[in-house]
């Protein structure tokens, strides 16, 4: 059976201990928040709309069909684009 991964709380933190002190109360501060973008460059309002992809137009509608005829489930098409 494959031992249980433990990952140390300060592993993503500066290794400078008063500059890892400084981001863990940071850290602290923020901990519970949802994250809304990893580089902050995204309007949140993106996230917060359910569009399929007919919505969206990522994709032409042949793309979509090629999609479906390459056995893409229905379910996956529409949450993917």
């Amino acid at each position: 059976m494959p031992q249980p991964l433990h990952l140390h709380e300060d592993r993503l933190l500066p290794a400078e201990p008063g500059v890892r002190a400084i981001a863990r109360r940071l850290l602290q501060g923020v901990a519970g928040l949802p994250i809304i973008s990893p580089h902050g460059h995204t309007d949140p309002a993106w996230f917060a709309q359910k569009l399929t992809v007919d919505d969206t137009g990522a994709l032409s509608p042949a793309d979509i069909e090629a999609e479906r005829r390459e056995g893409m489930d229905e379910d996956m098409i529409q949450q993917e684009y």
